[in-house]
């Protein structure tokens, strides 16, 4: 199963340099990463896509997840799956951001 989450973070006290892009989502690919390592199901991060919006003073964030299970032999939707992953991914940016909003990709 592959899905996308989008996020946005509002720029103030954020621990993110607006200045480097590429090394910000590398961070936030590794971060993402490590807390789904601990997940149930096998769940990677494959992209994560970095934006910023001087005008907004906002990150756009754009997270391609792959999670390989069986849902026959676990008693997940993926729909909830997709649910749960979004919530650690959400978590895990608040040590990164003030504020996280999830937003339609």
């Amino acid at each position: 199963m592959d899905f996308w989450l989008c996020f946005t973070c509002p720029a103030h006290f954020c621990e993110l340099l607006s200045g480097d892009l590429g090394s910000s989502a590398i961070f936030l690919e590794n971060l993402i990463g490590q807390v789904l390592q601990s997940f149930l199901l096998i769940a990677v991060a494959v992209a994560v896509e970095l934006d910023f919006s001087l005008s907004e003073s906002m990150y756009f964030l754009h997270i391609h997840i792959r999670c390989s299970a069986h849902f026959a032999t676990i008693s997940y939707e993926p729909e909830v799956v997709k649910l749960e992953i979004e919530d650690v991914v959400s978590q895990v940016l608040l040590q990164c951001f003030w504020e996280v909003y999830y937003s339609e990709c």
